[in-house]
């Protein structure tokens, strides 16, 4: 590929496709994330495993569900800049 002169081009294809897939990968988490309510986390306080205190923390719904719309569309915004510039490859 080096020797025809098209290694550049593959290895920008093959950047921004993994771009791509990072940022579809991030809206599917913080999409997923926006749905839970409360986070249960469970703590092993002897070694010998049979001993776990249970945690649960509740979660500010308004302020995350605002700071995930702004995290999607600005990881949206970029997504639709990738696929742009992957065309053009």
């Amino acid at each position: 590929m080096r020797i025809a002169g098209t290694y550049e081009a593959y290895e920008k294809r093959i950047m921004l496709e993994n771009k791509r897939s990072w940022l579809l990968e991030q809206i599917t988490q913080i999409e997923e994330y926006t749905k839970e309510h409360s986070l249960t986390f469970f703590n092993q306080i002897t070694p010998d495993g049979h001993n776990i205190v249970e945690e649960k923390w509740d979660i500010n719904t308004g302020n995350i569900a605002e700071k995930a719309a702004e995290a999607i569309n600005e990881f949206k915004a970029q997504l639709e800049a990738v696929t742009a510039e992957l065309l053009e490859v």
